[in-house]
């Protein structure tokens, strides 16, 4: 890692935001991908991602979030627009030129961005903690620290929000929509699955949002992929029960 890593780590005062910016640079180092570089930038130095002799994205750490800025999406995102931006993000804006930036203030956001950036990383992932929190964990030992080396497939981003906005927020295979279930805290929120497993095709291919792409509800996608390949969401929708009065019953 770059010199300044820790420095940035301190300087960062939400617990949040640390999460956030451990992410996004650990797992675009992690990726082999990008080589990160810091650079002056006013009060604290950015960091750029470079790939290959591209300066795609970078990282400006503040007190309570991460600003991500897109430095040329003409040429990386040609199809992604600001309001698209904003659709994933709650704080979205251009930047200097060309570039789109947005904050982010949680792993959950950085997780995101590193769609954006071609890196997907496990939604359900809970394990980014700054150094300190990793030396700490001998006083309540359940196992050790290990580090576990994966295949990671690309994600677009505005692929998500097309299929979103053409099926909708409900569940493709219960029915369920996070709205009705916890209120405005989960306004917005589902998982998008892949009909066709990207791990079982193994190589880039061209997703249609409409075609290729399913919204479904955490625990739905978690059944989908108990079997490998994945189950399909007719097969998934036949195992469903749904108990009333006490008693299982299939689901529609």
């Amino acid at each position: 890692m770059f010199p300044e890593y820790n420095e940035h780590l301190s300087y960062i005062a939400s617990a949040d935001a640390k999460a956030a910016y451990e992410c996004i640079v650990n797992e675009a180092v992690n990726s082999g991908r990008f080589h990160p570089r810091p650079a002056p930038h006013g009060y604290m130095k950015n960091v750029t991602f470079f790939e290959g002799e591209q300066r795609p994205y970078a990282v400006v750490p503040a007190k309570k979030w991460i600003t991500f800025y897109i430095r040329t999406p003409k040429r990386t995102h040609p199809e992604l627009t600001l309001k698209d931006l904003e659709r994933i993000f709650t704080e979205a804006s251009p930047a200097h030129g060309h570039e789109l930036k947005t904050k982010l203030f949680s792993a959950a956001d950085a997780m995101k961005a590193l769609e954006l950036m071609g890196i997907e990383v496990d939604e359900t992932r809970t394990d980014f903690q700054s150094p300190d929190d990793v030396l700490s964990i001998d006083r309540l030992i359940e196992g050790q620290v290990k580090t576990v080396t994966v295949n990671a497939y690309e994600r677009n981003q505005v692929a998500r929000s097309k299929c979103i906005a053409h099926h909708g927020l409900t569940c493709a295979v219960c029915g369920m929509t996070f709205e009705s279930v916890y209120g405005p805290i989960g306004a917005g929120y589902i998982h998008v699955h892949h009909l066709v497993n990207i791990a079982s095709i193994g190589r880039e291919y061209v997703v249609d949002p409409v075609h290729d792409l399913r919204p479904v509800c955490a625990n739905c996608h978690a059944m989908l992929h108990t079997a490998s390949p994945p189950l399909s969401i007719e097969e998934l929708k036949r195992n469903l029960t749904i108990r009333s009065n006490g008693r299982p019953t299939a689901a529609a």
